[in-house]
């Protein structure tokens, strides 16, 4: 799930997060939202995505895929930063 930041299409990750609803046991769903990278303008400008493009990364709040995971089902949201705040890991229980 740590892929989202090369989807742009919002609407396409909180599908997903639904989709992992159904299909999961019961338990947890753990995932890491990357929030800041300082090098994200670099790796747009000389790095390239599977389709010859530029690679951009859509970086998004933890706390707005958290919310996407609520509407999907998941609850009890349990988040750790890293210490330069660059990664969120998430924990939920579906």
């Amino acid at each position: 799930v740590g892929l989202y930041g090369i989807i742009h299409d919002d609407s396409l990750v909180r599908a997903h997060l639904a989709q992992l609803r159904d299909i999961l046991n019961p338990g947890a769903l753990l995932f890491n939202v990357q929030t800041y990278n300082p090098q994200i303008e670099l790796i747009a400008r000389v790095l390239r995505n599977q389709e010859g493009e530029r690679c951009v990364w859509h970086l998004r709040p933890a706390d707005e895929v958290i919310g996407w995971a609520e509407e999907a089902g998941f609850r009890d949201a349990k988040v750790t930063y890293d210490p330069y705040g660059i990664y969120a890991v998430v924990m939920m229980r579906n």
